[in-house]
């Protein structure tokens, strides 16, 4: 039985999930960390999709004044087959998101 744990994420038992070929086991290590990010970049090359993720900073020491610090802490890289499925799938998710709760506005600002 799932157990609920902050930020509405719960943790549960490995799921095996069906593919067309064998079943696939995921599984999380106990050091496994949820980090959030509201910057990204993303660069492309012939073999792979780099994703940088980060935090955008407010006005730090050693920073000139008015300018955004933005702390990267995680990349991932993967194919450009895994990353078109990646987005196949965010989408799918976003689709079902907004037929949910409402359209989801990429700027704030528009409505």
């Amino acid at each position: 039985m799932a157990k609920k744990i902050s930020k509405g994420i719960s943790t549960e038992k490995p799921k095996k999930r069906k593919t067309d070929g064998p079943s696939i086991e995921v599984r999380y290590p106990e050091s496994f960390n949820i980090l959030y990010a509201n910057n990204t970049n993303l660069m492309m090359s012939n073999w792979d999709l780099m994703m940088d993720f980060g935090m955008l900073q407010p006005e730090m020491p050693g920073i000139d004044k008015g300018k955004i610090s933005v702390l990267v802490h995680t990349r991932v890289i993967m194919s450009p087959q895994h990353a078109k499925k990646f987005l196949i799938k965010a989408l799918d998710l976003i689709k079902s998101y907004e037929k949910d709760f409402g359209e989801i506005h990429a700027d704030p600002q528009e409505k």
